[in-house]
């Protein structure tokens, strides 16, 4: 089955990051493009060919704590998790392969809670295999 092009993951469970288990995570997002192929030859009028090429994934991870987010800026590897499904349903595991942390923010606020927040990128090894896997 496809991956969605876009999708939101809370009740996350047994996130790891290459061989780094992440601590604190209460979300995770990605959204999904293909890079689009155009040609026409022959002095088409319009294009023959139109489809999609090398796929690739940009999303972020939240965490309760901004450490955790600062611990994994610039780590790559695959990133693998759980998401806890209700009602009877069976649970999902979620694997996206080529991943690189490109970046970590975070925010501590008085008498509020602390955040952190980073985003990856994803690429297939041969550019055009999908890299999110929900199983």
């Amino acid at each position: 089955m496809a991956s969605p092009a876009y999708k939101v993951f809370v009740n996350v469970e047994s996130v790891v990051l290459g061989s780094t288990s992440l601590v604190g995570v209460q979300e995770i997002s990605y959204n999904k493009t293909w890079t689009e192929i155009h040609a026409s030859a022959d002095a088409d009028t319009h294009e023959t060919v139109a489809e999609g090429g090398v796929c690739s994934v940009r999303g972020t991870i939240a965490f309760t704590a901004p450490n955790m987010a600062e611990d994994i800026d610039g780590e790559s590897g695959t990133l693998s998790f759980t998401v806890k499904s209700g009602a009877g349903l069976a649970d999902e595991t979620v694997t996206i392969t080529g991943v690189t942390i490109t970046g970590s923010g975070g925010s501590v606020r008085h008498r509020a809670a602390s955040a952190g927040t980073v985003s990856f990128i994803a690429r297939s090894t041969d550019g055009t295999t999908d890299p999110v896997t929900i199983a």
